[in-house]
């Protein structure tokens, strides 16, 4: 399979927010604070969110498998569930 550069780019930051996703709450801290946002953790939501935007073109260029793409799309729809105001607890640091 010849992946376009687009898909490349979006394969990259998919994958790179779901490793930062799931790193230790160190390495989390550590990424944020090098990146310049301190303790902001809910940066590591949008970034993935930001990453998410890519999955369909991902899944029509057949880059993701629709398994793998609905068990993303299940992250999404959690980290969705944790946010706004009522769940600003759950990104103290």
């Amino acid at each position: 399979m010849t992946m376009s550069a687009e898909s490349r780019v979006a394969l990259k930051k998919l994958v790179a927010s779901l490793q930062r996703l799931s790193a230790s709450s160190d390495e989390q801290l550590a990424y944020l604070r090098s990146a310049g946002d301190g303790t902001c953790i809910d940066e590591l939501a949008l970034e993935f969110d930001d990453a998410y935007r890519g999955l369909g073109m991902l899944i029509r260029d057949g880059v993701v498998s629709s398994d793998v793409a609905e068990q993303i799309t299940r992250l999404s729809e959690r980290l969705d569930g944790m946010s706004g105001e009522a769940q600003e607890d759950l990104w103290d640091a």
